[in-house]
């Protein structure tokens, strides 16, 4: 009945901009006022969001970083922080040593850490590459960090990943001062050897490594890491000072030399003064050091808001491997965005999965490469359309049934009239109904063992403004009505009939946005309203009451 081609966007958020920010501002400064620095640092996380949300004028509302930002902030926090008995396959470890255990039989080094975190107790198969600074730097109070460890039976496996933190005595200044000698990064070469360690300072991220500098050179060098040891930007610091002990170098596409991090190199951190502790948000010292060099921080870094106007999901082997999301901003035009799934973490996949055609995305912490974009584990991507804050909130308005020949996504307050259910199969990738055997977001063929039984809810929507629209969507979309595809696929016809019943009738706020002609597992001549989210409006009880009384006067 209803359609659209202009673009606009009811939730795209914009025309509240200038005074959300003004009240987030607010908001922050009196939140970080009434907790003491300690406090502060250790929600870093949640504030660097909330600062690069106020930085770039995203127009993210005030409802939506009290109930989904700082939710989102605490989901990824909590997955860096994992204890070591839950841990599902790596994670990083700052811990300090207690003591050193070698085996005779295998002429083995072990080392018992402790986490001050928790107090938890962990060990460390030692990789041979340390074996030369056992009990000169690995000596028990001495702190160790390690990216991607790897957990068999409670025990690190043997891991390259791991910095060590010298301290300022005699011997280990000694070391520094005789290890590092006076060699500038400019006279790297193939014909001219590095020497055994380099003095450096830490920069920033880039997409493939660090950037580093020695101060002898106006312009910084990559350390390259492959892929494998992309985790050791976990462990630096903004401005650390560090040894590259056994260096590589390799020379890059356009015919310089960088720096490589290779199969016998080993990083130590220098105790500079101050530097290795500055705040990565205010540039400022603090008193707790921050964990990670952070890419959101680098050059490098972008974010990106608009409008998605196409999703492509790409299997490999029958595996989820990609997606690239076509966006149409307002600052780059149209633009492509690509997660790799292998390079980001668990909860960025299902923001990700959520994502549809039409919908208004935010998405921070992007690197850049030639006509692209891409999502790094640092990134963060906001939805407008599946954002409950933003639903259950008045900040985006409330519009009638009769405004959706206007948008393309737009919230709606409507009564459920008629609803119609048909048993279909989606796919478990991305959730979209298949049509046969294919997939509209895939574009491959989907085979038995890569979908599922999922329930297709089709309903009639009216606001009581004498319009009515058609929605579609998957019966997950619906939580408060307590049905399931295979709930529904147990019962009789007459069960099947009091559920519909116990459906029509209600009211509902409805986050709708416009799908395509075959996203419903099948071809309609018009574009369908799909149902994004679907929540129970609370205290309207005046209102309802009213809607009752003027339907029982139209009967009358």
């Amino acid at each position: 009945m209803f359609s659209s081609s202009n673009g606009k966007h009811s939730l795209d958020l914009r025309n509240f901009i200038e005074t959300e920010n003004e009240i987030i501002s607010e908001k922050i400064e009196k939140t970080l006022a009434s907790v003491d620095e300690l406090a502060h640092d250790q929600n870093w996380l949640t504030e660097q969001i909330l600062l690069l949300i106020v930085q770039w004028s995203t127009g993210i509302t005030t409802t939506i970083v009290e109930q989904d930002v700082v939710k989102k902030a605490g989901q990824i926090k909590r997955s860096w922080n994992v204890k070591a008995e839950e841990a599902q396959l790596t994670q990083t470890v700052h811990a300090s040593i207690a003591r050193i255990g070698y085996y005779d039989t295998t002429g083995a080094y072990a080392l018992s850490l402790v986490q001050q975190k928790n107090d938890s107790q962990l060990t460390l198969a030692l990789h041979s590459a340390f074996y030369p600074f056992v009990e000169k730097f690995l000596t028990p109070g001495h702190r160790v960090h390690i990216a991607n460890a790897r957990f068999s039976n409670h025990v690190i496996v043997p891991n390259q990943l791991m910095i060590i933190d010298l301290k300022r005595t005699k011997e280990e200044i000694n070391f520094i001062m005789s290890e590092t000698s006076n060699f500038s990064l400019s006279k790297i070469s193939l014909d001219t050897p590095l020497p055994g360690s380099l003095l450096l300072r830490v920069l920033e991220a880039v997409s493939d490594g660090v950037s580093v500098t020695d101060g002898s050179t106006p312009f910084p060098y990559k350390l390259i890491l492959d892929e494998e040891r992309q985790a050791l930007k976990l462990l630096l610091r903004f401005n650390d000072v560090i040894i590259l002990y056994r260096p590589d170098a390799m020379q890059s596409e356009t015919g310089g030399f960088c720096l490589y991090f290779g199969p016998n190199t080993l990083i130590f951190r220098v105790p500079a003064l101050g530097d290795s502790k500055m705040s990565q948000l205010t540039q400022r010292s603090t008193t707790l050091a921050q964990d990670g060099l952070l890419f959101r921080n680098s050059t490098n870094c972008r974010s990106i808001h608009g409008s998605v106007i196409k999703v492509s999901h790409f299997i490999t082997s029958g595996v989820w491997s990609s997606t690239c999301l076509e966006i149409n901003s307002k600052e780059y035009g149209i633009s492509h965005v690509w997660a790799t799934i292998t390079n980001i973490p668990p909860h960025l996949q299902t923001e990700i999965v959520k994502v549809k055609t039409n919908h208004y995305i935010y998405a921070f912490g992007l690197s850049k490469r030639e006509n692209a974009l891409d999502f790094t584990p640092e990134s963060t991507l906001f939805d407008t359309s599946c954002l409950p804050g933003l639903l259950s909130s008045d900040i985006v308005p409330v519009r009638p049934i009769s405004f959706l020949n206007r948008y393309i996504t737009q919230i709606v307050r409507a009564i459920i009239v008629e609803v119609t259910c048909e048993l279909k199969h989606s796919h478990k990738v991305c959730g979209t109904v298949l049509c046969g055997d294919s997939c509209c977001y895939c574009n491959s063929h989907i085979s038995a063992s890569e979908s599922y039984a999922s329930l297709l809810v089709t309903m009639t929507l009216d606001d009581g403004t004498g319009d009515c629209v058609e929605v579609m969507c998957t019966v997950d979309k619906i939580p408060s009505w307590g049905v399931t595809s295979g709930g529904w696929n147990a019962m009789t016809k007459d069960n099947r009939k009091k559920s519909i019943n116990r459906l029509i009738g209600n009211e509902f706020l409805f986050s709708l946005s416009l799908s395509n002609e075959t996203e419903f597992g099948g071809y309609t001549e018009t574009p369908v309203w799909r149902v994004d989210m679907c929540l129970s409006p609370v205290g309207d009880t005046q209102r309802h009451i009213k809607r009752m009384i003027n339907v029982l006067k139209k009967d009358l």
